[in-house]
């Protein structure tokens, strides 16, 4: 039975404590925090006795089991991470490092004399925690940063247990190599972290606040921007008529939607100041509710992604843990919505989570996820099936597709992108145009066969560059591939790169190719992530 902290604190400081332990050794423990993503993944301390290399794990948050996920606790900082790791080391000693789970009696383990760690932060705000709490021993109030030497044994230690770990659930080669083994969390630094940015006026951050539900909902066939526009209007109305501390109570009663309407309304700073460890701690009380229902728990887990995956300033990778962490809840959101993907989900799973997995390495992703592969495989199929339909159009109506003037390279997968001459010529004739320019400076070709019964104005049409072909998609979600226009990227190699987008003009786009072409040209790799906020996509031919 897990006592209360003061009990923890009382009998921790009752423990015998020497310089020595019985066989010699210094009574000298090195701990650390390490992110465990087997399912259902947790944070665990790691307590590691230098002279005898004796180990010690434990599940956080602490009395949890190993069949709950530990999601609550998720620290960005030692000084968050220190009140549960102060806990979790008095415990594990309380307990004769885990001997009162197999015995009637807990084998007398003297409390450590001196303690280390690997982070500074961290050793410096356990040790403050330990002193805050009451504990007596004060050379535990100064805990130092480990010498490399420990590092290193420590770190060996962990490796052989976690492999006994992974054995002892059932995991088996090749699956065995891919569970690349946690490594010790050194906590980033404040400046790491990205800004949250907010519109300025209150209607923006409404139309933020509305998107960002609706990317965490099922998909809709028929949604239409007027049902957005309703949806703004009713979450503008929301916010004027229900305050933000009644929404907060409604939230800390259990309620799960509140939870959600609370955590959104602090990221888009509306009534408040966007708070990164506030918007997390409301979404998972949505999830962890008793009265949440499996809708507002799967909501809840799509939203989190976002939180994982857009925390960073660009010069600074994604930790391991938090793309583990981003993959659970993507994968949790999915089986809390029947075997349905929303659209964040799958924005995620093809940009981020199959892109680490291809190209970055994290090859332990192919072992865990299932219900996110499985939304991305029917996805692709989707999209497949819209690009051949398309292209099944395209070759009926080539013109239709792409811009006719000469050397203007813009080519959409929809008719309805490109303006056709309203001028006699037969329908079956008839140019299409990117832009007004683009027509004007068509004209002097088309206009002799701008009449009935003449031949096409079209020549040497450009080819498609692949629009029939399956793509992988930047940005953009899980409601359909859309309408959009593209254009070949040329490569320093010949080859091709299609870009698309469903927002930009074509002179825009225009634009887009010469800044890429020229960056290519210098021999930079294109960034993981266009600057444009639409859906747009890429694709290699």
């Amino acid at each position: 039975m897990l006592l209360e902290n003061d009990q923890i604190v009382k009998a921790f400081n009752a423990l015998p404590r020497k310089p020595n332990l019985p066989l010699g050794q210094d009574n000298q423990w090195h701990f650390d925090l390490r992110f465990i993503s087997i399912e259902p993944p947790s944070h665990m301390l790691f307590l590691y006795q230098v002279d005898s290399s004796y180990a010690h794990v434990e599940r956080l948050p602490v009395g949890s089991s190993a069949s709950e996920s530990g999601i609550a606790f998720f620290p960005e900082t030692g000084k968050e991470a220190a009140p549960e790791m102060a806990k979790a080391i008095m415990h594990s000693f309380n307990t004769g490092l885990g001997s009162a789970r197999f015995q009637s009696k807990t084998s007398a383990i003297p409390a450590p004399w001196k303690l280390t760690t690997e982070d500074a932060n961290l050793a410096r705000a356990v040790g403050e925690e330990l002193k805050r709490i009451g504990v007596v021993h004060q050379e535990l109030w100064n805990i130092q940063v480990a010498p490399r030497s420990t590092l290193a044994a420590a770190e060996s230690t962990f490796k052989k247990l976690y492999t006994t770990i992974k054995q002892s659930i059932g995991i088996k080669e090749p699956a065995l190599q891919a569970f690349q083994t946690p490594g010790s969390i050194v906590f980033l630094k404040p400046q790491d972290y990205m800004k949250i940015t907010t519109p300025g006026d209150e209607f923006s951050k409404a139309v933020a606040y509305a998107n960002n539900l609706r990317n965490a909902k099922l998909a809709e066939t028929n949604f239409d921007a007027d049902q957005l526009m309703k949806e703004i209007e009713t979450l503008t109305r929301l916010v004027k008529t229900k305050k933000l501390d009644d929404v907060r109570a409604e939230a800390d009663g259990g309620n799960g939607m509140s939870a959600i309407d609370y955590a959104s309304r602090v990221h888009n700073a509306i009534g408040c100041t966007p708070e990164r460890a506030k918007i997390r701690e409301y979404l998972i009380k949505a999830i962890q509710s008793s009265t949440s229902n499996n809708v507002t728990k799967s909501i809840a887990h799509a939203l989190l992604i976002d939180w994982y995956t857009q925390a960073f300033n660009p010069n600074v990778g994604m930790p391991i843990r938090y793309l583990f962490s981003a993959c659970h809840h993507a994968d949790q959101a999915i089986i809390l919505a029947g075997g349905k993907a929303a659209p964040a989900v799958l924005m995620f799973g093809t940009q981020v989570m199959r892109h680490s997995a291809e190209n970055k390495g994290v090859f332990q992703l192919y072992c865990q996820y299932k219900n996110v592969w499985d939304a991305i495989e029917k996805r692709d199929k989707e999209v497949q099936q819209e690009r051949n339909e398309a292209q099944k159009k395209r070759m009926a109506k080539p013109n239709r597709y792409r811009c006719a003037n000469v050397g203007c390279l813009v080519q959409s997968n929809s008719g309805k992108m490109l303006a056709q001459c309203s001028g006699k010529c037969d329908p079956d004739k008839k140019p299409s145009y990117c832009s007004k320019e683009c027509q004007k400076a068509d004209w002097p070709n088309h206009k002799p066969f701008c009449k009935p019964g003449q031949p096409c104005s079209v020549i040497d049409p450009s080819p498609d560059y692949g629009m029939g072909k399956p793509s992988t998609s930047r940005r953009g979600g899980g409601g359909g591939t859309g309408a959009a226009l593209s254009i070949p990227i040329q490569k320093p190699d010949g080859s091709t790169m299609l870009f698309s987008s469903s927002t930009m003009s074509a002179e825009y786009l225009k634009e887009v190719k010469q800044h890429l072409e020229a960056k290519l040209d210098l021999g930079d790799e294109l960034d993981e992530q266009p600057d444009d906020e639409s859906d747009d996509e890429s694709e290699e031919n």
